[in-house]
């Protein structure tokens, strides 16, 4: 199956922080997974802010981990980073190379 699930680009756009902060699974099964589906690229976007929304009065306290420096090193374990940008308050995308 994972054969015929293979692309080129794989987009993961305000997913992980849901399945970290909510679902507990951990970014590197997150990441190795999302390398398996690919065979060029990935896009992730990563939520500074965790699970907030949109009330800057109520954001839900985050875990000391989870952080910018922290998404970005275990993502650079799995990829090459070719795209690092912060797009608005509660969005930062990564855009990255299958390491060889």
């Amino acid at each position: 199956i994972k054969d015929r699930l293979k692309c080129d680009i794989v987009m993961a756009l305000a997913l992980t922080h849901h399945l970290i902060l909510s679902q507990g699974i951990h970014i590197e099964y997150i990441f190795k997974s999302m390398k398996n589906l690919t065979n060029k690229y990935i896009i992730v976007e990563f939520m500074p802010l965790g699970l907030y929304s949109g009330d800057l009065n109520k954001i839900p306290p985050l875990p000391d981990f989870y952080n910018y420096e922290w998404f970005k090193r275990v993502f650079t374990m799995f990829f090459d980073l070719i795209l690092d940008e912060n797009l608005e308050l509660n969005r930062h995308v990564f855009l990255g190379k299958l390491k060889n």
